[in-house]
C-alpha cells in the first residue's frame, strides 16, 4: 500500500454542516493532567492530531500485513439490519477467515461487505499489543482495546458508548458525525435492549402515513470531522455518534474508566437504562392506542 493510499488524503478537516456544527479543537497530546482538565473531565471532544503516527502500528499495519500474518484467524464479520415499523436494530455476526474478508472489502464486488467491529485486541490478537501505546490517562483504570477493519462507505448506526473512547486511525480515513448528550437524536432510542442506539436518521426516512414517529427536523451534529490516518479522536462517554469509512480502513480503539469513577458510572448506566425503557414504554402505549401494532420492547 501506497503512502497515499494508506492515508487517503491524511490531513483531518472539519466539515460544516450547518450554522450549528462547530470545528473541532485540533491539538497535539497536552499531557495527562491538562488532557484530563481541559477535556476528559469536561466531556469535550477533540482531536489528537498524529499521535498514532508515532506507533509501531503505523508502519506495519497494512491489508497485506494482515493477511499474511493473521489471515487465518477466524474472525466475527457483522451486519446490521433496520427495523423501523418495531424502531429496532438487529446484528447478526458471520465468522470467515481473516484474510477472505479482506479480500472481500478491497474487491469491487457488489452488496454489504459487513464490518470486523469491536475485536478484542488482547483475546484474539494480543501481539497486536506491542504495536500500539495508547495516552495513559489514569494511574489506575480499566481499559480494553479493540480493533477494527471495514470497506469504504461502510456506516456505523448512531450510537453513544458508555465509556470514554479513543479512536486510533491507522489506515485510511473516517468521517466522525458526533452529537452532544443533550442532543435531540437521544429522544428515539431504539425499542430494543439496545437503548444506546438512536433510530433518528431511520425514522427520518419513514414514508408519509406510516404511523412512525418521525423527527419535526434534522439534527446537525455538534462537530463533523475527518479522522486521517495517525490521528485519534476522544469521543467522550454518552457522546452520540455516527461513523463513515471514506477508505478501507484499520482503526484501534480503547474504551477506558478510571477505577474511582466505575461505581458512579454503573450507576449512570442504569439510571440511564432505566429512563430509556420508560419512554420505549411511552411510545409503544402511544403506537398501542394508535392501533399501529405492538412494538418489541
Amino acid at each position: 500500500m501506497t503512502s497515499n493510499a494508506r492515508e487517503g488524503a491524511n490531513s483531518s478537516l472539519a466539515h460544516r454542516a450547518t450554522e450549528t456544527t462547530t470545528e473541532i479543537e485540533r491539538v497535539s497530546f497536552p499531557g495527562r493532567r491538562t488532557f484530563n482538565r481541559n477535556y476528559a473531565s469536561t466531556g469535550t471532544p477533540v482531536l489528537i492530531a498524529d499521535l498514532a503516527r508515532q506507533w509501531p502500528a503505523y508502519s506495519l499495519w497494512t491489508f497485506e500485513w494482515f493477511r499474511k500474518n493473521h489471515g487465518g484467524l477466524i474472525v466475527p464479520v457483522e451486519f446490521s439490519q433496520v427495523d423501523p415499523a418495531r424502531e429496532s436494530i438487529r446484528f447478526e455476526k458471520n465468522e470467515v477467515p481473516l484474510r477472505e474478508y479482506i479480500d472481500t472489502i478491497l474487491s469491487d464486488t457488489p452488496g454489504e461487505k459487513g464490518y470486523l467491529a469491536e475485536l478484542r485486541v488482547r483475546r484474539s490478537m494480543p501481539s497486536l499489543m506491542a504495536d500500539i501505546a495508547f495516552p495513559k490517562c489514569h494511574k489506575w483504570s480499566y481499559a480494553f482495546v479493540n480493533l477494527w477493519i471495514g470497506p469504504q462507505g461502510k456506516e456505523s448506526q448512531l450510537h453513544f458508548d458508555y465509556l470514554d473512547n479513543f479512536l486510533a486511525q491507522v489506515v485510511g480515513r473516517k468521517r466522525v458525525k458526533l452529537y452532544s448528550p443533550e442532543s435531540a437524536v437521544s429522544r428515539y432510542p431504539t425499542m430494543s435492549p439496545f437503548s444506546h442506539f438512536s433510530m433518528m436518521e431511520h425514522l427520518h426516512r419513514a414514508a408519509a402515513g406510516s404511523g412512525w414517529q418521525r423527527p419535526r427536523e434534522e439534527v446537525a451534529p455538534d462537530y463533523d470531522v475527518v479522522v486521517g490516518a495517525g490521528d485519534m479522536l476522544f469521543i467522550p462517554a454518552r457522546w452520540w455518534h455516527k461513523v463513515i469509512s471514506l477508505d478501507p480502513t484499520v482503526s484501534a480503539n480503547q474504551f477506558y474508566v478510571p477505577v474511582t469513577r466505575i461505581p458512579m458510572r454503573l450507576v449512570s448506566v442504569g439510571a440511564y437504562m432505566g429512563s430509556q425503557r420508560l419512554k420505549r414504554w411511552k411510545r409503544f402505549r402511544s403506537k398501542s392506542r394508535a392501533g399501529l401494532g405492538k412494538p418489541t420492547i
